[in-house]
């Protein structure tokens, strides 16, 4: 029996070794490389506990991939090729694919292109075979340049079609642009076709073929990024120009009255004063995007002409964008009942929203507005949500999303009564009273209120718990 009991505790810590491995490859493709390499730091020490080179071998490739996305050549070719050395008889393919993903990134890097497209000739049936299709889409989104050397590897239309389904996004334009120069002219074409579709790629092309595309993500944070190069908050010479940009994206191309604009900037001033200010903010902020441009040149990414202004939404994507398109796509997929489709959708919003709206004092004010309402619409998405994964019977997967709306969101109640039902009905007693003393915490510091009646009721449903568990314990 002990021998049993101590497999099955091994057991465990593979099992849980094998979801942070993937943990830290999703949060790696999502550019949280901080949160991946905490998982990595807890799969080390597992694979330290019971002395398991597997696990050490799953560790290391992945901390690999981070040092590469951290830039750290040498490290993560270091590490990734120690991997490979050990995986040389191909008995563990994701791992030996894995670490010549990454190896093959850091040739790349260093334009050793034939070294690079060498790496991945011998994983063409495991990629074919579409066993690899999340953890190659997963390296992919984390090192754009990826999908470029895979198609010249396989042929871009034999890479398989659910590989492309997962790279979404932003994700998709990066590495359509990334694969402009390592594919010919019509191989491009075609996988812009793949990748974007019919409709979508003949815009995209366009748009790609004139200037480099402007990625802008406002949950969580202001980050900007123009075709490869990164925008520094530095670089913002005048504060308000970041705020002007950020007002525009948040339109989605839409067209905005400048004098709509003036009083969001300058509420105080005279509409002279304010138009005067208006030109310097709008020169600052087109050098910032195009710093190569002349004072003449008209900017790719921002319009403005006959007393409006807008972002031009075929060369600027947004997080923000993204989002409203797909919780539109899961309401409609659930009224359809469609509940895969909707589950897929509403995953994705729960990776695009890394944080309320534009934080920071400099945004603040001006967006208030819009912060409260996309925080609102989250919690809903992940409520939705959570409702669809609990008619599939996945009770953890349901709890994970309203935990994630309660991250977002702690003041809000539906969210936290949501989850004392689901650990009520599976029996986590600890957790229900911690979910509903963190309600009550946050309800009185941040509103100065009490949880409501139904919430109070859930509590004591949880407290009847225990106390039918102590005398149970008593019999």
């Amino acid at each position: 029996m002990r021998g049993a009991s101590v497999l099955a505790e091994a057991g465990d810590y593979v099992t849980e070794v094998q979801m942070r491995f993937n943990l830290a490859a999703m949060l790696r493709s999502l550019g949280r490389t901080a949160e991946s390499l905490i998982e990595i730091e807890r799969m080390l020490e597992r694979s330290v506990t019971q002395e398991s080179p597997y696990l050490r071998h799953c560790a290391d490739v992945e901390l690999a991939a981070s040092l590469l996305a951290m830039n750290d050549l040498e490290g993560a070719s270091e590490r990734a090729g120690k991997v490979r050395a050990a995986t040389l008889d191909g008995h563990v393919p994701t791992l030996s694919l894995r670490a010549d993903l990454v190896l093959a990134e850091v040739s790349r890097r260093r334009d050793r292109l034939d070294e690079a497209l060498t790496r991945l000739f011998d994983h063409q049936e495991y990629i074919l075979s579409e066993s690899a299709n999340w953890v190659t889409a997963m390296y992919i989104r984390a090192f754009p340049h990826l999908l470029g050397l895979i198609a010249r590897v396989l042929g871009v239309g034999r890479i398989p079609v659910h590989l492309l389904k997962l790279i979404i996004g932003h994700h998709a334009e990066d590495a359509l642009l990334a694969a402009r120069d390592l594919l010919e002219e019509s191989e491009w074409r075609l996988l812009a076709t793949r990748l974007l579709g019919e409709k979508g790629s003949a815009s995209r092309i366009a748009a790609l073929e004139s200037a480099p595309m402007c990625r802008v993500r406002m949950f969580g944070g202001f980050d900007i990024t123009v075709g490869e190069r990164k925008v520094h908050d530095r670089e913002w010479l005048k504060r308000k120009s970041r705020v002007l940009f950020a007002a525009l994206v948040l339109r989605q191309g839409r067209e905005v009255p400048r004098e709509q604009l003036f009083e969001q900037l300058w509420p105080e001033m005279d509409a002279a004063r304010a138009r005067n200010n208006f030109y310097v903010i709008w020169s600052s902020m087109k050098q910032v995007l195009s710093p190569e441009a002349d004072k003449n040149t008209p900017c790719p990414y921002v319009e403005s002409a006959g007393g409006v202004c807008r972002s031009v939404s075929e060369l600027v994507w947004s997080d923000v964008q993204e989002f409203e398109t797909l919780v539109r796509e899961a309401r409609r997929a659930e009224v359809s009942g469609r509940s895969e489709e909707a589950l897929e959708a509403y995953e994705r919003v729960a990776e695009l929203y890394r944080g309320e709206l534009l934080p920071g004092d400099i945004y603040e004010d001006a967006f208030a507005d819009a912060r409260d309402r996309y925080r609102q619409d989250f919690g809903d998405a992940m409520l939705r949500a959570h409702a669809i994964m609990l008619e599939r019977g996945d009770a953890a997967g349901a709890l994970r999303l309203v935990r994630a709306g309660i991250v977002a969101d702690p003041v809000r109640e539906d969210l936290y009564q949501a989850a004392l039902r689901l650990q009520i009905d599976t029996g986590q007693r600890s957790a229900a009273v911690e979910t509903y003393l963190s309600c009550r915490n946050h309800l009185i510091e941040e509103l100065g209120l009490d949880p409501c009646v139904d919430t109070v009721r859930l509590y004591e449903q949880v407290l009847a718990m225990e106390d039918a568990a102590e005398l149970d314990g008593i019999r």
